[in-house]
């Protein structure tokens, strides 16, 4: 525990005018109070040493310094919550997003589909239920309608028969009434027999209308067959069309080896012949020294000289292709139309030596690539130098030495491309694939390709140059002519059997790349071919005058394998070891069958898409013809009330026509009429009654079916609710890397930006703390100058010490959980806060305390997702929801922080969702401290506050300075 005076956290600018008016009562000596120790145990002691004189000025200025960085630290303190908020849900965003992207598998894709699938089915399902319960529903509701017509006959009739007793008991009805009676029956017959004839046309008409549309939908039916059977057969037609050929037009490019040199060539090749027998096992010997030497000889000169001739003859430069490359980052496209250019170069050699052509494949053109790119990516062993401008790389950039040194052919790379590509391959410094060409002049001008000159070496290595494809072109056929033209200066001394190799082996004129013969039965030729391109940046690390100097030098791979052979002994050769890694489709070049393919495709496309039209309105016709409705049992309906009515009519009619010749022959036997027409009544009662209790029944069914119908109809929303949601989550999956990247981008700026704030708190922090310190000081030597040092009587100890901040509980809700349950989203982190009191002394008797509390680490809410909830029935006298004090229905349930000076915890209420058995606050003094100083602060009451706590401290210091002054006068 430090024993310090003051504190100037939360402090107002009052506080050196409250020690600057103990001037008013008068200077007098006084013992300062605050012993400045280290982190001891506190002692009222009392400092006497002078101290130098301090003057209000330099007391405010220093608390004025104080005060601005403490605003300055509370306003970036007020934007924390703010970035940490954002941190923190970015940082849930980027999980969730890393869970998505870890969720979105081939296999979750697609259940996630057929789930969506099987949703959609579900709705199906749901609406065609739906959809038949209203089907009954409507029967039923004409059913109703049936029984109420009856039940509202029965009752007519019931009148009819309570009326004619009435009749006959009151008297003979007027013979007059009768009479309009039975004319008003024999209209209502013939209206009846109207209606009839009415309902038997409409029952024809409906028959007739029902019959054409099942003959429709049987049409449609099979007009959809037919389309669809059409549409079938452009799909398939377009997918004979197979893949386009390419469409390059290299009609400009002319390789010419001219008639004597090829058969030079040609005869150079007879003269090497295969391995000799005799050797011992170097695989590029051959037979040219059991040759005549002087056949062997001439043949030399000869070809030194005619390809002098060719060398100069054989030009090709591209002005017009200005398509900016990067040799180092070429496109898949580029790659392309490289490989079919050199293909083209080596099909003309081949065919004036008399060779059959080759062709190249997408396995072929992938090999030479990763050769390539192999190449460019290779690195030396061991540890980088930083300050090697080469980066490490044993190919791609070089450092010329004082022997020149260049750029090697990376045999490890072709090796492993060769092998990754189902290809034969050779270890160590050999390889049996490529013959490799280096171009370092520009033909055009015969300098150093790309050669410049930069101001520092690091430049010279990292040169930054375009070129065109026309100019790489330009590189590549040089490449070949090279090889074709000078390949003798190659081979000297020792390897003079090998003069004119590579060129043999580009043309397909060497033994090794022709079918074998006598001891070399089994070897095939050469089938496949690809070319690729790559380069070095040669850097000399010779400074001349205040520059240095770097060039570019071309490297040309051209690959040449047979195919697949499983022949004793020939994985030594060119050869396809293993198919499966093989791809062997041709790829083609042929600008006038490119043109034919894309008009077949657009025709067939156009094809596809117009047959696809006609099977959706087909579809949408079929759909259409199968939405009409029966007529038939409507017309039939009718017809057969309009019956019932007719026969209802015919008996009304009988009945008035019996009525009336009644009353005119006078029936005398009137006893007997009123009997039969109660028994009527009682029938007509009876049939009423029956057709209520019909009535009833149907009303029941229909009522039911209201139910059925209104209980389906939630179901189809919840399924297509269902679906919706299925749907999404096939979107979130397929969507999963995007979303992933971006989360990620917006947490790491976000915790940027929270880490930068951090940063700068510190910083503020370190500051005020000096601050404070400085004004201590100054603080402490100006009450000096107002006390008496022989006469001490106050003192100020300060004491600190750590203390937990409970953390919240929020609580989220979260449909995809079950009802009750609960999971922990994020786990609640308790914060730390740092307390200190400050205890103001007179002797032994404490006058006063002041208390300030400072967040060191804040505390981080939990948060907990619970399944939806059932509400609770509010039990009496206990009003709201559970758990919740005076907020009912809430679902955030906090954990109070401890209130400075609390004495007790409040106890979570038994049966609340969110509460959680919060870690006790522990404190935890950095000091020891005295009993009897924390028995007084628990006993005197706690009059000073965090924000206030210095200017009280410097009030009581200034009232007990008086205190003194008036003793000391009297």
């Amino acid at each position: 525990m430090k024993k310090q005076t003051f504190s100037l956290r939360r402090s107002k600018l009052g506080t050196v005018s409250a020690l600057v008016g103990l001037s008013i009562v008068g200077a007098v000596a006084y013992t300062d109070g605050s012993a400045l120790a280290a982190d001891t145990t506190p002692t009222s002691t009392n400092a006497t040493e002078s101290k130098t004189t301090v003057t209000k000025e330099q007391l405010q200025d220093a608390e004025k310094k104080v005060l601005d960085t403490k605003a300055a630290i509370e306003e970036k303190e007020k934007k924390r919550p703010e970035l940490a908020l954002i941190a923190k849900k970015a940082n849930s965003e980027e999980k969730y997003a890393a869970e998505k992207l870890s969720e979105a598998t081939p296999a979750a894709i697609q259940k996630a589909k057929d789930d969506a699938a099987k949703a959609a089915e579900d709705v199906k399902a749901a609406e065609d239920d739906l959809k038949a319960k209203k089907t009954d529903q409507e029967t039923l509701t004409k059913d109703v309608a049936t029984k109420q017509a009856n039940a509202d006959k029965a009752n007519t009739a019931v009148d009819t028969a309570t009326k004619k007793v009435q009749d006959l008991e009151n008297g003979t009805p007027s013979l007059t009434a009768a009479e309009k009676a039975k004319a008003d029956a024999e209209k209502a017959k013939t209206d009846a027999e109207k209606a009839k004839t009415d309902a038997e046309k409409a029952k024809a008409n409906a028959e007739k209308a029902d019959a054409d549309a099942a003959k429709k939908v049987t049409t449609l039916n099979n007009e959809l067959t037919t389309k669809k059977q059409a549409l079938a057969e452009k799909e398939k037609s377009l997918k004979d069309l197979g893949d386009a050929p390419q469409g390059y037009d290299f009609s400009d490019v002319k390789f010419n080896l001219g008639a004597d040199f090829a058969a030079a060539l040609n005869e150079r090749a007879k003269l090497m012949g295969e391995n000799d027998p005799n050797n011992t096992g170097d695989g590029r010997a051959n037979e040219l020294n059991t040759r005549n030497q002087a056949e062997v000889t001439a043949n030399a000169e000869k070809l030194k000289q005619l390809a002098k001739t060719n060398m100069a003859k054989n030009t090709y430069t591209n002005t017009t292709d200005t398509r900016e490359v990067d040799i180092w980052n070429l496109t898949a496209d580029q790659k392309r139309e490289i490989n079919l250019f050199g293909l083209h170069i080596v099909n003309q050699i081949r065919e004036q030596l008399g060779n059959p052509k080759v062709k190249t494949t997408v396995g072929m053109e992938k090999f030479a690539n990763e050769a390539a790119t192999n190449r460019n990516n290779a690195k030396f062993q061991g540890t980088t130098n930083p300050n090697d401008p080469t980066e490490n790389s044993k190919y791609k950039k070089v450092l010329k030495g004082s022997s020149f040194n260049y750029a090697n052919y990376d045999y490890d790379g072709i090796n492993a491309a060769a092998r990754a590509n189902g290809l034969s391959y050779k270890t160590d410094n050999n390889q049996n694939q490529a013959d490799i060409m280096q171009v370092t002049k520009n033909p055009r001008d015969g300098k150093f390709i790309e050669e410049k000159s930069y101001p520092s070496l690091q430049e010279a290595a990292n040169p930054k140059f375009t070129m065109t494809m026309g100019q790489l072109k330009e590189y590549i056929f040089e490449a070949y002519k090279q090889k074709m033209f000078t390949n003798d200066e190659d081979f000297r001394g020792s390897n003079y059997h090998r003069k004119w190799e590579n060129a043999l082996s580009i043309g397909g004129s060497i033994a090794f790349r022709k079918d074998g013969e006598g001891n070399k039965l089994g070897r095939k030729a050469s089938e496949y071919n690809a070319t690729s391109v790559t380069a070095t940046v040669s850097v000399n690390p010779k400074q001349f005058g205040t520059e240095y100097y770097s060039n570019l030098e071309i490297f040309v791979h051209n690959f040449q394998t047979a195919g697949e052979n499983t022949a004793p002994g020939q994985d030594t050769n060119s050869i396809v070891l293993d198919p499966a890694k093989f791809n062997a489709t041709e790829i083609k070049n042929d600008p006038t069958a490119a043109k034919e393919y894309s008009a077949k495709k657009q025709a067939a496309e156009k094809a596809v898409k117009d047959a696809q039209t006609e099977v959706t309105t087909a579809q949408n016709n079929l759909d259409a013809a199968k939405q009409y409705k029966n007529q038939l049992p409507v017309a039939e309906k009718a017809l057969q009330d309009a019956t019932s009515k007719l026969t209802a009519a015919e008996k009304a009619l009988q009945d008035a026509e019996t009525n009336l010749d009644n009353l005119r022959k006078g029936i005398s036997n009137k006893s007997d009429e009123i009997n039969n027409a109660k028994t009527a009544l009682e029938t007509a009662k009876q049939e009423a009654e029956k057709a209520k209790t019909a009535l009833a029944e149907a009303k029941a069914k229909l009522a039911k079916a209201d139910e059925d119908v209104k209980k389906a109809a939630p179901s189809v929303i919840f399924k297509l609710a269902a679906k919706n949601e299925a749907e999404e989550l096939v979107r979130s999956l397929e969507n999963a890397k995007e979303n992933y990247a971006k989360a990620k981008a917006d947490k790491e700026t976000a915790d940027a930006k929270l880490k930068e704030l951090d940063s700068c708190l510190a910083d503020k922090h370190t500051e005020l703390a000096k601050l404070e310190e400085e004004y201590k000081n100054l603080l402490k030597q100006y009450i000096g100058n107002l006390t008496q040092p022989g006469n001490p009587e106050l003192t100020f100890t300060e004491e600190v010490k750590e203390e937990e901040i409970k953390f919240n509980v929020v609580e989220e809700l979260d449909s995809s959980l079950k009802e009750g349950e609960r999971v922990v989203k994020t786990k609640g982190v308790t914060g730390r806060k740092s307390v200190k009191t400050i205890t103001f002394k007179s002797g032994n008797t404490v006058v006063d305390t002041a208390r300030e509390e400072t967040i060191l680490t804040p505390a981080v809410d939990e948060v907990v997702a619970v399944g939806p909830k059932v509400p609770e029935q509010t039990q009496p006298g206990n009003p709201g929801t559970p758990g919740v004090s005076g907020n009912p229905g809430t679902l955030e349930v906090p954990g109070k922080q401890e209130t400075p000076g609390a004495s007790e915890e409040p106890k979570p209420k038994p049966g609340n969702p969110g509460s959680q058995k919060t870690p006790s606050t522990t404190e935890q003094p950095k000091a020891p401290v005295q009993s009897q100083v924390n028995a007084k602060l628990k006993a005197l009451p706690n009059t000073g506050q965090s924000e206030n706590g210095v200017a009280s401290v410097a009030a009581l210091a200034a009232l007990a300075i008086a205190a003194r002054l008036r003793k000391a006068k009297n």
